[in-house]
């Protein structure tokens, strides 16, 4: 059988992207304790995606009363007081949501969220690890309650953690709609 590539084009384009970030009171014990039990359930991620390190499940917050509050919050504020406003006309829906610990030594290869509108990611401690988004030369340096919005397309990763720290954090995608949702 012959097999011929006719066109091969790999190239740079432009796209429209938004980041946002900022700080929201949240009950981090709470959180990293929940975290811990995710890691440890045979559900988890840990060491299977781009996080070389320890994951809960994919859905693993989904239903937790006390993230909904959070995110609901975080909605809120982005629908009303942000340039994005007028992306939030047909509201949004909550499609993933897990934790991740990532102790010394652990990283995030380079990924996007493409298939989601926008992605989410809030700290619940302060560290020295950052989130590198090259595309927009922006490094996201962990800090109790810090949170960052961004479109799910663009590009971000961690290098190891060098610090005998660890990392929690809880990362979330999401659709536009409730009709993308039912898809």
């Amino acid at each position: 059988m012959d097999i011929r590539l006719n066109k091969e084009i790999y190239t740079k384009i432009k796209q429209d992207v938004f980041y946002s970030e900022g700080y929201i009171d949240i009950n981090t014990d709470y959180f990293i304790n929940k975290i811990e039990q995710g890691i440890a359930h045979p559900s988890n991620n840990n060491n299977k995606t781009y996080v070389k390190g320890f994951m809960t499940a994919w859905d693993y917050f989904i239903q937790d009363e006390e993230f909904i509050k959070i995110f609901l919050k975080l909605i809120n504020k982005l629908e009303y007081d942000s340039s994005l406003k007028d992306s939030f006309a047909h509201g949004w829906t909550l499609k993933e949501c897990w934790g991740i610990k990532e102790i010394k030594g652990c990283s995030t290869s380079k990924h996007n969220h493409a298939s989601s509108v926008f992605s989410g990611i809030i700290y619940l401690n302060d560290v020295d690890h950052d989130l590198i988004f090259d595309q927009l030369n922006i490094k996201l340096t962990p800090k109790k309650g810090k949170f960052a919005f961004f479109s799910g397309n663009l590009d971000h990763f961690t290098e190891r953690n060098l610090t005998d720290s660890n990392k929690y954090a809880i990362v979330f995608n999401s659709f536009s709609s409730i009709a993308d949702y039912v898809k």
